[in-house]
């Protein structure tokens, strides 16, 4: 069998439950995972995964995935499932030649696709790909969905990353290195922050407000490539001490880093589910904008956590973006505490 997800982190931990729920249920199975570099990173060391193939479309010629499709049609795969709803993803599995070929589609959403699709599909699973549609379902359980066709109803199960123990080791000896504290709190930066008129300098404002109502905490800052040159006039701005940057080069490394941290505070989506799978509470925060549909679809699966709205500044007048700023600290120091102290329930701020 063969699963496409050339996505991001995140998208691709997603279906980790998925690959579990085959494994489990389907005897003798030899699961191949066609995967992003980026995405591959979460699936390392992961039992369900027979065959890892690791292919950068971005970085692929027209040729250069047909060779792709050839190479795979070689395999003479039963069954073949499009995870993603891209158009590559779904080219290729129509190009792979199996028998039974798995995918979403948007329905009368996007008309014209849903036309196309039963010529790529031998099996569709309708899910209307429109914003304003609303659904109670998580990402994973929508995932879980397109294992219908083979005979496995399951509403889902947690997420997984298998780190080596070298990697823990050495999460651990640095922050012993970087002065320990046993009340270490994750802020993961990334440029969703500033969006929606946000300033990126107002992260070293939450900052010191963090480590002020909390001073019995420390703080570890992560950040990716993406970021490097972004955040730093940011990183410029922090208190020396109390405050442990990382630059996170290395998944394994990083995600082993997160793994000693009792709260991830993050705007990413991928940190989020990284840090899910490794069983840390979170306070995962939501733009305003289809807040309501992001939230209930990619929310922290399985794991305590808060999830904290932020209300746009965007043509606010001074006076109401310092309330709305007010507001926002106060929710997510007071998110923190709470899952600081231990607490499991699911709230919404």
């Amino acid at each position: 069998m063969l699963l496409i997800r050339q996505d991001g982190l995140g998208d691709t931990l997603l279906m980790t439950p998925l690959m579990a729920a085959l494994k489990q249920n389907i005897e003798g199975l030899e699961l191949s995972v066609l995967a992003s570099p980026i995405g591959a990173q979460a699936l390392k060391g992961n039992p369900a995964v027979d065959n890892l193939l690791v292919v950068d479309g971005k970085k692929l010629s027209p040729f250069g995935y047909l060779k792709l499709a050839f190479k795979l049609r070689r395999k003479k795969y039963d069954v073949a499932i499009s995870i993603s709803e891209k158009f590559c993803p779904r080219l290729l599995t129509w190009l792979s030649g199996s028998h039974i070929r798995i995918g979403f589609s948007p329905g009368t959403t996007q008309p014209l696709k849903s036309i196309l699709l039963p010529m790529v599909f031998t099996h569709r699973i309708q899910y209307p790909n429109d914003p304003s549609r609303y659904s109670d379902l998580h990402e994973v359980e929508r995932y879980m969905e397109l294992l219908h066709p083979v005979g496995i109803k399951l509403n889902g199960g947690e997420l997984k990353i298998y780190l080596p123990e070298e990697k823990l080791a050495w999460a651990k000896n640095y922050i012993l290195s970087a002065g320990g504290g046993s009340e270490l709190i994750a802020l993961h930066l990334s440029q969703k922050w500033a969006t929606e008129g946000w300033p990126k300098e107002f992260l070293a404002e939450m900052i010191e407000y963090l480590l002020r109502k909390m001073p019995y905490a420390g703080l570890v800052v992560t950040y990716g490539e993406l970021e490097a040159e972004w955040v730093k006039p940011v990183l410029a701005m922090l208190p020396k001490d109390r405050v442990h940057i990382y630059f996170s080069r290395d998944f394994c490394n990083w995600a082993a880093l997160l793994s000693q941290c009792k709260v991830l505070i993050t705007m990413d989506t991928g940190a989020a589910h990284v840090a899910t799978a490794l069983h840390i509470p979170m306070v995962d925060v939501f733009p305003s904008e289809h807040f309501e549909h992001c939230s209930s679809r990619w929310y922290p699966w399985h794991v305590p956590h808060r999830v904290v709205k932020r209300e746009s500044l965007a043509s606010s007048s001074d006076d109401k973006s310092r309330k709305i700023k007010r507001s926002f600290l106060e929710n997510i120091l007071g998110s923190t505490e709470e899952l600081m102290a231990g607490s499991s329930e699911k709230v919404e701020t």
